[in-house]
């Protein structure tokens, strides 16, 4: 942060991690809508909470691996960046579908498995993106 006259601001770099999760959010958010309505034609409520919950939890992973690679600054780093964010970005969402599927339930049977993956693509190409994408 820096001290202008209009008070204090952030500054907000291209290669930021609030940038690049906000990036993150708004792509996640844009594959939520058609998502959400095809688990609501298709489960009624149930099918858009479940739609919802696999968006936020490929949403988290996909910060905790924005975070966890953000660790490596040198632009040489792009292959240990991509690999240490992978193990969130993996993690989270099969951790959480074991839990799901193993519990049985509402989740299951309306298609979590399949939303969380199809969220699970899009967190990865948007994160490698982001990873590609910095300036270095």
């Amino acid at each position: 942060m820096n001290l202008t006259g209009q008070g204090w601001r952030v500054k907000a770099t291209s290669d930021s991690l609030a940038r690049q999760a906000l990036i993150l959010a708004g792509v996640m958010l844009v594959a939520a809508i058609p998502l959400g309505t095809i688990g609501f034609l298709t489960g009624g409520r149930p099918g858009l909470t479940c739609a919802a919950i696999a968006g936020v939890v490929c949403l988290a992973s996909g910060v905790a691996a924005l975070w966890l690679a953000g660790g490596f600054g040198e632009p040489q780093a792009v292959s240990a960046q991509v690999l240490a964010g992978m193990l969130p970005r993996m993690g989270i969402p099969l951790a959480v579908c074991m839990v799901v599927y193993f519990q049985g339930g509402m989740l299951v049977e309306s298609g979590f498995v399949y939303y969380i993956l199809i969220f699970y693509f899009v967190t990865l190409a948007t994160d490698t993106v982001l990873l590609l994408g910095k300036p270095g």
